[in-house]
């Protein structure tokens, strides 16, 4: 008998529901589709500026494979779309990275730098760039894999912290502090090349191993 009297309640109670659920998913596929359109509007921008300035219309007709001149095609495909894509990619891995430390800390100012992985990644990079310590791997990747693997060793330092019994947010936040300090990559020949390495800089020339242990 009392669900005949609730069945009438239930029933709008629940097409609201519906509705506001539906609302909220046509929100999120406009703000997708914005997003979108703007990234490739950007993309084209930015493809288009540089030394050599193309109009927007040159870069669309070489991306179609129309292109008046094939010194445009030369620039477009050879020249400033790869770079153009490792910047899409790298923004990418940043907010994917950025979206799980503010998961894990329940902060939305959290960031790598905030649990000690930028840190540990500068450091890394110091030991080739300033003292010229690597791996047996090319020069050309050995400081993206020293960076990489200090960087790994300050996730599992911060992971060994949270796995403790009553790990705050907090105590993460200080265990990656206390973890990998940066005071010891300011030396002279880190100055020089660690706040662009740091920041990110994809014109930046290459920077010889151990350069800043010769003077």
């Amino acid at each position: 008998m009392t669900d005949v009297l609730l069945a009438p309640l239930a029933q709008p109670r629940a097409e609201g529901i519906a509705a506001l659920h539906g609302a909220i998913a046509r929100r999120r596929a406009m703000v997708l589709l914005a997003g979108s359109l703007g990234l490739v509007a950007s993309l084209v921008l930015d493809v288009a500026t540089g030394p050599a300035f193309l109009s927007p219309a040159d870069v669309v007709r070489s991306l179609a494979g129309m292109a008046v001149e094939r010194s445009v095609d030369a620039i477009v495909w050879s020249i400033r779309l790869p770079v153009a894509f490792v910047a899409l990619v790298v923004g990418a891995a940043l907010g994917l990275s950025g979206a799980i430390m503010q998961t894990i800390l329940n902060n939305p100012l959290a960031s790598s730098y905030t649990l000690g992985v930028s840190a540990g990644a500068g450091f890394g990079a110091a030991l080739v760039i300033v003292i010229g310590v690597a791996l047996p791997v090319p020069e050309a990747y050995a400081v993206p894999v020293m960076a990489f693997l200090f960087a790994a060793l300050a996730c599992a330092g911060v992971y060994a912290i949270g796995q403790t019994r009553d790990a705050s947010p907090e105590m993460l936040v200080l265990g990656g502090i206390a973890l990998l300090p940066e005071e010891g990559t300011e030396e002279a020949g880190w100055q020089g090349h660690g706040p662009f390495w740091e920041t990110g800089h994809l014109v930046l020339p290459s920077i010889p191993c151990g350069s800043g242990a010769d003077g």
